[in-house]
């Protein structure tokens, strides 16, 4: 994500990391490592319950949003999040930037969403502005140890999460659904001894029975009465 930064966005400066508090330690060891030179600030924070203590983490993050825009030592806020909770995040930052002296035209937020990641509703996709996000393809699993081509169980072919995975990075950012046609080509790259790769109907049988699970957790439907069968790609 930071190496394909966009051009017209402001530079990253200041790198937020939200992490449970008593592993605050490891993960600044973690960064140091991974993003040498990157001004990171690492925000330990306390988890109440195992069960539900991702609420603390969301919370801190956008109180801490809020203040450092405030405060003027940010102008850009980006969340890297799949969480349509923070819709209300951007509702305080368009309120704050519209108080400002000089008010910008479009909200100074930027809202990024892993492709293979766990899905936006789609109420906030069908209102929240498209110009305001960035869909990457991230393996929220620890994409910087990611091979080229995934691990493959015992028989010697791919799992369903990994070909999910694969295909939702390929697919281009603008790309909106696909079928069988489109995801053959990208199965018989990574795996061409596969017997998906073979024909485009063997591929649709596979996708189908059993792929498509691991790409609806990912937030890609199926669309009602398509044929070929289509699949809606999360935008």
């Amino acid at each position: 994500m930071l190496d394909d930064w966009p051009s017209d966005r402001p530079p990253v400066r200041t790198l937020c990391v939200y992490a449970p508090a008593d592993k605050t330690t490891l993960w600044e060891a973690w960064c140091a490592d991974r993003l040498p030179g990157a001004r990171i600030r690492v925000r330990g924070v306390q988890r109440f319950r195992r069960e539900t203590s991702k609420n603390s983490a969301d919370l801190a993050l956008a109180a801490d949003a809020s203040a450092d825009f405030a405060l003027g030592a940010v102008h850009l806020v980006a969340v890297l999040s799949s969480d349509s909770d923070f819709v209300s995040l951007y509702a305080k930052i368009s309120e704050l930037a519209r108080a400002s002296p000089a008010p910008p035209v479009h909200a100074p937020f930027l809202w990024i969403t892993p492709s293979n990641g766990s899905p936006v509703s789609n109420e906030a996709l069908d209102y929240f502005p498209d110009r305001l996000r960035w869909t990457v393809p991230l393996d929220t699993a620890g994409a910087a140890d990611a091979p080229e081509n995934p691990p493959s169980p015992g028989d010697g072919h791919p799992s369903a999460d990994a070909v999910a995975a694969t295909l939702l990075a390929s697919f281009p950012q603008s790309k909106k659904r696909f079928r069988a046609s489109d995801a053959r080509p990208v199965i018989a790259k990574h795996w061409p001894d596969h017997p998906a790769a073979s024909s485009a109907s063997t591929c649709g049988t596979f996708l189908v029975n059993e792929v498509y699970p691991a790409l609806e957790k990912r937030g890609v439907r199926i669309v009602p009465s398509s044929s070929p069968r289509t699949y809606e790609l999360p935008q």
